[in-house]
Formats: structure tokens, sequence, C-alpha cells
């Protein structure tokens, strides 16, 4: 199970470590930073503080430092004693400035790092974002850089591959120090990677959360384990330094609580960690410091335990994880300091064990067995901790294979914390001090990564704060968040990308709404092909003929992203043109069916839905679309809500309707002095579809109403589909 390991003797292990080099692949050279000061060097940076020398303390650019004697080429930038209490307290940074980039990339830097103390932190950031708001970027991937020990002279390499999709790339460099240490880091450069990108799924999504630091009902102190009942589908939490274990519904909504401080029955002694049921819903919870394992109906009522202090077959020495087998029912226990696991009957008799102190196939680091999970085979995964790393064992213990080395980079563990067999068969980690949940396949090949570093945010996870995960039904996420005192929740769809989709959508435009529906006096003009090249739009969409109740034709398309300020023109992923009927439907080009948008690029199937008209300003659903029944369905008509930035990317209509903004005569998305420009010099002309565009009313005439009504009165509006 999770340890909070810092707080147990193994900081002095991990800061002196040594960082595996990471995957780097060759490429053409995007951006390039060795600070030669030549024109070589052409990725901009800014440091913080700027470079300066300050008696012993200096950040500068320098051929050698004392414990750093040979550059990597040439010159470096190399600091001494960066933060200390000459220098006031906080963390020096090296920003690289964002890279515009179309491709899949790896961004890499060298470094070379001695004197690593106690209290010391670097790490390596990458950001990838599709706009240029650097305080919020789409993305952030700490790389831990675990450095060398004193007075050692090699460099080594740190590097994150970004696939294609994201347009700008960031790297910074985040150090603390507190000692008189020194620093030299070198060749910071962005490469194309040419590597085919590999498939993967969605990224889990940030649904909810519940839980706040407290003593009260539903608040917890330092939660450890959840789990989700079979039967109910309840919430079981393990609030470790409360000495409890609390119910919640499917919602989040506290139930009730068992437990108290002690080493009596029922009782934890600051020490409840993990929790899994079997197979008629009883609880088996450990009690780490009581080194027992407990068991409670599905009341929270206590029923028996086993298990005492020590070595022997059947006792344990601070247990941290429990799991029972889906075939067998037996209870496994993941026995941290005894280093192996052990494996009782349902009854909690003593039954087998396996596992040995090593570093070796079947062996666990000192306190290293600390979770273990089942897949549907009964095969078990162990987590072995100090190792960093999972190993798969079969249903009699015998050893089969393992994944995992030290280090930040994706595929990459750092002291992992625990493990759950999601029900597709895929291998979810809690990866404790790199901060983010890792996911493999069930051959241990790494699949994503997901949730930010050491943050408060939805989505984000404390410092050494991620320390369980259990899935419900559905096979949604319930994620522990130690050190934030919450659990949150994350939405999990495995369901392959799609190719393409059907899309129902409901829209009205300015201008032809008469009050109960739109007028189709264009009905005569409007050609048999579509007329867009909106956002790179090349469809060939045409019609043998054009429908009795046709308006005109819209653009519909489609964008993934995590979110609406997200969906950029550059997240676009399908178009298809269609025609407006009058009753706000768009169809294909029979008339009658949904419209079918062909899908390039996608990893998921949730999308953002844009409407674009010729002269009216295009608008974007506030929210990604999924598929009901079939069909992605979107009305714009009804609620202002459905609309992104709502009443500022729309006009009201009577009723308590909605429509498209009418005035945007040469379609750039605001309404402005050239498009009176471009009215006033059509005022009077006989309509023509492909080359009059001042008709805002589509009435087929261009006179004063079509400036009075509409251009004048929305002068000024612009479009809030987000672009760039």
């Amino acid at each position: 199970m999770r340890s909070n390991f810092l707080n147990r003797g193994l900081k002095g292990i991990f800061l002196s470590l040594l960082l595996l080099n990471a995957f780097i692949a060759s490429g053409q050279q995007v951006a390039f930073q060795g600070f030669e000061g030549t024109a070589a060097d052409n990725w901009g940076f800014t440091s913080s503080p700027a470079f300066y020398n300050l008696g012993a303390d200096f950040w500068e650019i320098r051929s050698s430092t004392p414990q750093i004697p040979t550059a990597y080429d040439g010159k470096f930038a190399g600091g001494v004693d960066l933060r200390n209490a000459n220098n006031s307290t906080g963390y020096t940074t090296l920003t690289f400035d964002p890279v515009a980039i179309t491709t899949k990339v790896d961004v890499r830097l060298r470094f070379q790092y001695v004197g690593y103390d106690n209290g010391d932190s670097i790490h390596f950031e990458v950001a990838y974002d599709n706009g240029s708001d650097w305080s919020s970027p789409d993305a952030i991937v700490p790389i831990n850089v675990i450095s060398q020990s004193d007075n050692s002279d090699g460099w080594e390499e740190a590097s994150h591959t970004v696939l294609a999709g994201p347009t700008h790339v960031r790297a910074r460099l985040v150090i603390f120090q507190n000692g008189s240490d020194d620093i030299g880091v070198d060749s910071f450069e962005v490469l194309v990677n040419t590597d085919p990108d590999p498939v993967i799924p969605p990224v889990p999504i940030y649904v909810s959360k519940f839980g706040s630091n407290g003593s009260g009902n539903g608040q917890f102190s330092f939660p450890e384990g959840v789990a989700v009942h079979p039967s109910t589908g309840d919430i079981w939490v393990a609030d470790k330094n409360n000495n409890r274990v609390q119910i919640f519904n499917s919602s989040g909504v506290y139930q009730s609580q068992f437990g108290s401080t002690g080493s009596g029955n029922g009782q934890f002694n600051n020490s409840v960690l993990e929790i899994d049921f079997d197979a008629s819903g009883n609880a088996w919870v450990v009690d780490r410091d009581n080194h027992r394992i407990q068991k409670f109906s599905s009341t929270g009522t206590y029923l028996s335990q086993f298990g005492t202090n020590g070595t022997g077959n059947g006792q344990l020495s601070f247990p941290e994880g429990v799991a029972v087998h889906p075939i067998t029912g037996d209870i496994w226990v993941a026995d941290k300091n005894n280093e192996r696991v052990q494996i009782f009957n349902n009854s909690g008799v003593y039954q087998s064990q396996f596992g040995s102190e090593g570093a070796g196939d079947g062996q666990f680091n000192a306190s290293g067995a600390v979770d273990l999970d089942f897949d549907a085979s009964g095969n078990v995964w162990v987590i072995d901790q100090s190792n960093h790393r999972v190993q798969k064992f079969n249903s009699a213990g015998v050893y089969q294979m393992q994944f995992g080395r030290l280090g930040g980079a994706d595929d990459e563990l750092l002291f992992p914390g625990s493990v759950a067999i999601h029900p597709n068969g895929d291998i979810w980690v809690a990866d404790v001090l790199n901060e983010h949940v890792r996911i493999y396949d069930n051959t241990g090949t790494y699949v994503t990564t997901f949730g930010g570093r050491g943050g408060t945010g939805n989505g984000e996870f404390g410092s050494d704060g991620l320390v369980d995960i259990a899935f419900d039904a559905a096979g949604d996420a319930w994620v522990v968040d130690r050190t934030n005192h919450r659990l949150q929740k994350f939405d999990v769809d495995y369901s392959a990308a799609p190719s393409s989709v059907t899309v129902s959508a409901t829209v009205f435009i300015e201008g032809a709404f008469n009050g109960t529906n739109l007028n189709t006096t264009l009905n005569a003009s409007i050609p048999l092909s579509q007329p867009y090249t909106n956002n790179g739009h090349a469809g060939g969409e045409s019609a043998g003929s054009v429908p009795a109740n046709a308006v005109d034709w819209v653009l519909v398309e489609l964008r993934e992203a995590g979110s609406a300020a997200a969906a950029l023109s550059s997240t676009k992923v399908g178009s298809a043109a269609g025609f407006l009927m009058n009753d706000g439907t768009i169809r294909a080009t029979d008339g009658s069916s949904n419209l079918t948008v062909s899908l390039s690029g996608n990893s998921g199937a949730d999308f953002h839905v844009v409407i674009y008209h010729r002269n009216h300003l295009p608008i974007m659903s506030a929210n990604a679309v999924s598929e009901s029944s079939s069909t992605y369905t979107i009305d714009f008509t009804g609620s202002s809500a459905n609309t992104y930035q709502t009443t500022s990317a729309l006009t009201a209509l009577t009723g308590g309707k909605f429509a498209m903004i009418a005035g945007d005569a040469d379609g750039d998305g605001d309404v402005d002095a050239t498009d009176l420009t471009t009215w006033q010099s059509q005022n009077g002309d006989p309509f023509n579809y492909n080359s009059t565009n001042g008709d805002f009313n589509l009435d087929g005439e261009i006179n004063a109403v079509d400036r009075n009504d509409f251009q004048q009165k929305n002068v000024s509006k612009t479009s809030q589909v987000p672009t760039t």
C-alpha cells in the first residue's frame, strides 16, 4: 500500500539515487540553447533571479565550477548555492520561451548536479499548449531529476515526448538548493520525433471531489485507502489519522463510519490503510501498526481478525496492502517490513507465502511490498515500492514478470504506492513522488499518464498525496489525494475513438427568424455546392437538388479539447457542411438525414460543436457533447447556457429563443466598419448568393433594414469561438 516513506527513513536513499537515462530520439532540431552565445542558441529564456554574482552565490554562464570541471559542450549555465540565507527563500528557475510545433517532438536537457543534499530538489518541466496563456497551460509534465553524488563529473539527459496535437511547447527548470552545491545545465533542445504516435486511450477527465481536512463527519485527516462496495456501490475510505473507516454513497455523500483509536476489536492504531471486499460484501481492513487484518460486515460491524507482530508464518510486520483473490476467496497481504506476501484462507488461517529481501525477480526491497491487486485471471500485481517497480505473480505466487524503473519520465516510477486493475485489464499505478497516475496495459507496456503535480486544484494531487485508486461499476476511478484530505473522481472512457459521428444540431440565425421558424426566401438561390472554407474545410459537399425547406448552407465543425477555452482552431478533428432547415435543424444534403462528420486525429469521443454561417458570427457549444443513441445532439436555440460565453455569443429572439448574431459580411468573426463598407457597396444591388453577403436577414434584398436592424445594432460584437 502507499507509504509516507519520506517520514520513514528512506529520504537519504531517494536523494542519492542516479537518474536512469531517458529515451532520446534523433531528428530535426526545432529549438536549441547551449549557452554559447552563438546564433545556434535560438531558444530564448529568462531566469529568476536574473543571472548574478553575489559573494559565494552565483548563477551565470560558465565553463566550469569547483565541482563540475568540464562542460558538456563548451559553456553551460552554472550555479552554486542558488538559494540559501544570503539569498532569501524560494525557487530558482530557467524558463524557456514557447516554441511553435507542428508534429510530435522530444524536449530534452543535459545536466550535471553534484552535492545533492537533504532538502534539495530539482525538476525539469515540459509544458504544452494550444494558445499563449502560459499561466495555465493545457498540460505540464514534471520530470524529477535525481542527480549524481558528490564529485561526479558525468553529464546525463532527461527528455519528454510531446505527441502531435499542441501548437506550442515550453520547458522550465525548477531548482531549490540549501547548501554549497554545484549545478550545470546545458543543451536544452526541441527535436522533431519521427516515431509513429502510439494509440492511447482518452486521458481520464476530472469529474468531482469530496472531503476536507478535519475530524467531522465526511472530513478526513490524511486518508490512505479507498474501496467501492461490490453490491451497494458505496465508497469506503480508510481515514487514517482519524482512526476510522467512513462510508459514502456513490455521489460522495457521507453515510456512516466505524472505528476508534486503540488496539481492541474494531479499533485502529493511527494506521487504517487499505480495504478490500470479499464476495459476500465483507470488508477486510489493514490495521498496520497493530500488525493485523480486521474483518467487518457490510454495515461496519466487527467480525474477526488475524495477525500478530513478528516474522513467523502468519505473523505480520507493518502490513500495508490487502486483496481478496477473485477465484479462491483467499486473503493476500502485502507484509511490508517482512518483504513478502502472505496468503490466508477466508477464515484468516495461514496458507503460504512468497518473497524475500532484495532486487531480484520475485524479491522486494527493504520495506518494499506495499500494495497488491488481482486481474480477472487471478494473477496478482504487487507494488515493490523501493525498487520502483510492479511485479506480477500467478495464483501460486510464482514470479511472472515486472515493469517499472526509477525516474520521472512517462514510463518511469518514483516510489509507487498502490496498484489497481481496471475492469478492462489495464494496470493503474499511483506514482507517489511523481504525483501522477501511470496507466499500463495488461502486458506492462506504458500507455499514458494523468494528474496535475503538487497542487490543490481539480485533477491535481498534493505533494506525496496520491496514494490509492479504486474503480466503480462503470469503470470510473476514485483516487485518494491524501495530503489534500480528499477523494477525486475521474471519468474513464475506453471506448474506441470513432472515425465518424452523426450530429443532430439545431440553430436559429438572426434576421431569418419570423417568430416561429426561419424564412426560406433564398431557397431558389441556394447553390448546389457548399460555399465554406472556414478553418481549412475542404469538403466537396453538394446536393442533386436543394431541399424545399432549406434556408441556407451552414458548416458544422467538431473540436476535441479538455475545456471550451482550450477548444482552439487547432483542435478541430472534423467538419461537414449541410443544409439549415426552416425548423432550425441541420440536415445532410438529402434534407432529411442527420449530418455525418468524418474525423481524423481524435483520441476520444466527446467534442465541442461549432456552427458557421456565411454572414453571421459563429458559435460553439459550452461543453463537449457526448454520444447518445448513436447521435451527438445539441440545441443552440432554447437555452443560452448551451453556447460558449452564453449571451455574449448570441442574440435573444422572441419566445425565449436565441440565434446567431447577424452582420458579419466578410466572415472574419466580428461586426465592424468593414462590414458596413461591404453593405454600402452592395446596397440596392440585385441579390447574388456568391457575391452579396450584405443581405443579413436573408430576404433576397440588400437595403437599409440590413444595415439598421443588424449591422449597426451588432457593431463591435465579435465571435466567442476560440481561435488561437
